[in-house]
């Protein structure tokens, strides 16, 4: 197609004639950037892309809660939780409509659970809740709680390592998920909030106190090459356990 015959312009009498020159030879490649850049103009914040380190948020090695969850709850759509000396020693972490994240672990990195900070039947790791187009990826890295602590409370079998409720597009890639209160990984909703197209790929979960994984509520999922074991604590005592809702 021919842009300089839609794009020819007759100018009017007075005016000079290299308007008509302008319009004669404006090519796509020149209505695209023209287009472009309005967009960027009225719409900065869509298209921008940024990356952190969530140790900038005032990384701990005797509590790291805060910084871990300030990074992760941040505008940025990149986050490394980067090495340190130390671990992240972390309490319960949850997060509520998270969208477009990209969130890496290094490897090297374990997300360790402090000691009497998951009193809480609800108390996970790390929780999701209505989160959208969010990877985690974490080769190399390790998520560890405190499976006997938990024995001993009562109701001890729901303290997960990673739990999702309501949320889609979940990525997660990598991970090993050493012991917990209750399962590896849970997938949960109800009948009108249920999770949707999850991808678990790479992903270890061992010595689990219920289930490796639970899956309770779920449309499109998929689990590829991962690894479920040594789950003991209490039943059903499953790798994989599914559980329609």
């Amino acid at each position: 197609m021919h842009y300089k015959n839609l794009l020819t312009v007759k100018p009017r009498r007075g005016y000079r004639k290299h308007s008509r020159v302008f319009f004669e030879y404006a090519t796509k490649p020149t209505i695209l950037f023209i287009i472009l850049w309005a967009y960027l103009i009225m719409f900065p914040d869509r298209i921008t892309a940024s990356t952190v380190f969530a140790s900038q948020f005032g990384y701990s090695p005797s509590d790291a809660t805060e910084a871990f969850q300030k990074a992760i709850n941040s505008p940025n759509d990149t986050i490394i939780i980067d090495k340190q000396d130390a671990d992240w020693n972390v309490g319960p972490s949850t997060f509520f409509s998270l969208q477009n994240k990209t969130i890496l672990f290094q490897s090297g990195v374990v997300l360790r659970a402090l000691p009497g900070r998951f009193g809480a039947t609800n108390a996970c790791l790390f929780k999701l809740r209505f989160s959208h187009q969010v990877s985690i990826i974490g080769y190399g890295a390790t998520f560890k709680m405190n499976k006997s602590e938990y024995a001993q409370l009562n109701k001890g079998e729901y303290r997960m390592s990673i739990s999702m409720d309501g949320c889609s597009d979940i990525t997660i890639k990598g991970l090993i998920l050493d012991e917990s209160g209750g399962d590896g990984i849970y997938i949960g909703g109800d009948s009108l909030n249920y999770c949707k197209s999850i991808l678990l790929e790479d992903v270890q979960a061992i010595n689990h106190y219920r289930q490796g994984i639970s899956i309770c509520n779920v449309r499109d999922m998929t689990v590829r090459n991962c690894y479920f074991a040594h789950t003991k604590g209490t039943l059903p005592e499953a790798g994989i356990d599914v559980e329609p809702y």
